[in-house]
Parts: C-alpha cells; sequence; structure tokens
C-alpha cells in the first residue's frame, strides 16, 4: 500500500521529473462560526460588516490587554454610522479556562462591538488554520502557572468576508482605524505576500518514519513528539541543523496523502543554537490510518527549496 501511494506521489505531484518542484500556497481565510458571547458568529450571517479577528486569552499578561485597548481606542474614534459596521471577535484559545462567562466578564469593560469566542480545540484549531494562526500550551504545576504562545496578528476581514489585511498587535488605535477605512478597498491577502511559492525538492527520504523515529537528510535531522502520531493531538517538531553554516530551516508543510486536512504548515523559530522548532495539531480524520508528506522548507538565496520526509497518523479512536 505505501509503495502505490508513493508512486502515486511521484505521479501527481511530482511528475518524475529530474527537476522536481512544487507550488506552496498560502492560508486563504474564508467563512467561520464559533459560539459567542452574543451567540453563534457567523461571518456569513454578518456580511456588511468589518471584522478584526484576533487571537488571545483573558490571563495573557501583555499582548491582548494591549490589542484589546487599542480595538477599544479605535471604536471610539468612529462616527455612529461607521461604529455600525465594525465588529471586533476576540477569540480565546485558553479552551479550558476560558469560559464563554469569563470572556463576557472580561468584555464588559469594552464597546459593544466586541464579541468574545471560545470553542472545542479540535474547532479552534480548524478555524485558525484558515489564517495561518498557531498556538500552543505550556502546563505549570498549577492552572495560574499555565503559559499560552499564541499568533498576535489582527486579522482584518472586509464587508464581503474577504480576509484583506493583517496588523501586528501593537498596532495604534489610528492604523486600525485606517485598517478599516481601506479594508473594501484592499485585494484579497492571499493574492500578496508569497501565495504561491515555487519549491524546488533537494532531496527526499523514503526509508524513514517520522512517526517511529527521528529521520535525517544531509545536514538536517527531523523529529516529531510525543509519539506515537495520533489525530486530534498536539506536536512539537524539532528540527537540528547539524551543520552551523546550513540554511536556517523556515516551516513543516504538511500534508495528507489521501484526504486534504486542510493548512497545517507550522513555522519554526530557533529555540537553541542549531535547534528549530514549531507547534501544530493533527485535526480527526475519518481515515483508520494516513500517509503524510513533511515538506522542510528552506529558504536559501538561491529560492525556496524542500527536503521532504514522511510519516503515518493513525485515528486516536484506534490506540488500544
Amino acid at each position: 500500500m505505501t509503495k502505490i501511494l508513493l508512486f502515486l506521489f511521484c505521479i501527481f505531484t511530482f511528475g518524475c521529473q529530474n527537476k522536481q518542484t512544487f507550488e506552496l500556497s498560502s492560508p486563504t481565510g474564508g467563512d467561520f462560526s464559533i459560539q459567542t458571547t452574543k451567540g453563534i458568529y457567523s461571518t456569513r450571517v454578518h456580511r456588511g460588516k468589518v471584522l478584526f479577528l484576533f487571537f488571545g486569552f483573558t490571563h495573557c499578561p501583555q499582548i491582548c490587554p494591549k490589542t484589546l485597548s487599542q480595538l477599544n481606542l479605535m471604536t471610539k474614534k468612529l462616527t455612529a454610522e461607521e461604529k455600525e459596521k465594525v465588529q471586533i471577535l476576540f477569540v480565546s484559545v485558553d479552551v479550558e479556562r476560558d469560559s464563554l462567562e469569563v470572556l463576557k466578564n472580561r468584555l464588559s469593560h469594552y464597546s459593544s462591538n466586541f464579541y468574545g469566542g471560545v470553542d472545542t480545540e479540535e474547532n479552534l484549531n480548524t478555524l485558525m488554520a484558515k489564517f495561518g494562526a498557531t498556538y500552543a500550551v505550556y502546563r505549570g504545576k498549577t492552572p495560574e502557572e499555565t503559559a499560552i504562545d499564541h499568533t498576535t496578528e489582527i486579522f482584518v476581514i472586509n464587508e464581503k468576508g474577504v480576509w484583506v489585511n493583517s496588523l501586528k498587535y501593537d498596532s495604534t488605535a489610528e492604523e486600525i482605524l485606517e485598517a478599516y477605512k481601506s479594508a473594501n478597498k484592499m485585494s484579497p491577502i492571499y493574492s500578496k505576500h508569497r501565495q504561491n511559492r515555487t519549491i524546488e525538492v533537494l532531496d527526499e527520504n523514503k526509508k524513514c518514519d517520522l512517526s517511529k523515529t527521528s529521520c535525517k537528510i544531509g545536514d538536517y535531522e527531523v523529529s516529531i513528539s510525543p509519539l506515537p502520531i495520533t489525530t486530534e493531538k498536539n506536536y512539537t517538531v524539532k528540527v537540528k541543523v547539524l551543520n552551523p553554516k546550513g540554511t536556517a530551516p523556515s516551516e513543516l508543510d504538511l500534508q495528507g496523502f489521501e484526504i486534504n486536512m486542510g493548512y497545517i504548515r507550522p513555522k519554526l523559530t530557533e529555540t537553541e543554537p542549531g535547534i528549530f522548532t514549531g507547534k501544530f495539531y493533527i485535526p480527526s480524520c475519518e481515515l483508520p490510518e494516513m500517509l503524510w508528506l513533511a515538506r522542510l522548507i528552506l529558504e536559501t538565496p538561491k529560492g525556496n527549496k524542500s527536503l521532504n520526509f514522511y510519516l503515518r497518523s493513525v485515528s486516536g479512536q484506534n490506540i488500544q
């Protein structure tokens, strides 16, 4: 079965040419719905409004309060007519501590334009993947010691439901106001910023399974933890650059062979010299077992390159 899948992969993805290339696309946004402090929020229902979407949590010490504050200041600069056309959705990534009631209390001091949203971990990851957003929970000995790392951008979605802009978390109220006024004039975000990147495949390792052990190609060793790899779980990928002069890896693109599982592309950051890590989540899947292609992306002076690895995931329901 594995050999057949790899053969099909060669035909449909690379064309079995000497120089193997593929197109790597960026997240494009899209419609979603989520339970909020004001009932179910559906982007389809709220057409005609400009939405500012961002992810955080109520225990966030600095970034979230600053973002909330600047967004709230922005609403005070709106005319009465403009205020009717703006919505702000604060989605919590702290599914254990942030209930709708907690969010409602947190947002009670802000403009009526604010919605607070929270959902299951699975639905949250599906929503965040639409915008290339990620988060990782680091649990301490007590709930109070839990730390969460998350994407801090503010995603701007225009009146037609199209993602058109991304703002830094520390954008001023004036900058956010300008983003509102220009939202309906801007092109979709996916028409800019590396929407499609042509990637050349440098090498691949078909003999090693990342779901069993670490795997190596040249100067790069990749490992995923914890093992085994099952659905509906969070994972950490670690890349060791064995040659100090080697190109730093930027991200890992994960693609299921049998089913398109959506955008799973954790960005890699250097956590210690020569060690790059990233976090990702594997959503639920109807298949009991699935083969994945894991592309390690290198952004070199000569263009984008890829080293291809493989792994196999199993449904969490099939783990005894």
